[in-house]
């Protein structure tokens, strides 16, 4: 099936990390960070599902860049030079 056919809301686990992370965009390396915000792979693959199922997406705020947390938004954890936030 096609990248841009996949229902990504029907995809689970490793299967749905490989499909976000691999569509060479910049969201792809967002999503890759994940596992390590949350120092955990497996609690990272379950989030990853939640999120989809529930519509969020992952923005990566670097506060050194005078970047500003956006209203609302859910720390979801570190990474090299700021955070990544659930909006």
């Amino acid at each position: 099936m096609n990248k841009s056919t996949k229902d990504t809301t029907t995809l689970k686990g490793e299967e749905l990390f490989h499909h976000l992370t691999n569509n060479g965009d910049d969201y792809s390396s967002l999503v890759a960070l994940l596992p390590y915000a949350m120092m955990d792979r497996n609690k990272a693959l379950l989030f990853l599902e939640d999120m989809v199922k529930n519509g969020k997406r992952l923005v990566a705020i670097y506060p050194g860049n005078g970047e500003v947390v956006p209203s609302g938004a859910e720390l979801v954890g570190a990474i090299p030079d700021g955070a990544l936030y659930l909006i």
